[in-house]
């Protein structure tokens, strides 16, 4: 998975609980997650969202962010971006 980057926040959520429930597994007694093609443990980026106007070709926004739990697969993907930002 990636850190959004002028995607609709509602679908950002959607793809982040797609990832979890389609690309991982857990296993072990603390529910730790792999990937589900390589089995890799699964690492989490810790991205600051910036929260930016519907309007997907403007980045404009009140300077709002939140910090979001980006997972992924260090052997299948790329590391995400410690920025990015949603649309609302």
């Amino acid at each position: 998975m990636q850190t959004p980057q002028k995607q609709p926040f509602d679908e950002f959520v959607r793809a982040r609980t797609a990832f979890l429930n389609l690309a991982c597994v857990s296993e072990g007694e603390i529910g730790e997650l792999f990937c589900r093609d390589c089995h890799t443990k699964i690492k989490i980026v810790a991205a600051q969202v910036e929260i930016h106007d519907l309007n997907p070709d403007a980045c404009e926004g009140s300077g709002e962010k939140f910090e979001a739990a980006i997972p992924y697969c260090p052997h299948c993907e790329k590391r995400p971006m410690s920025l990015g930002c949603v649309h609302v």
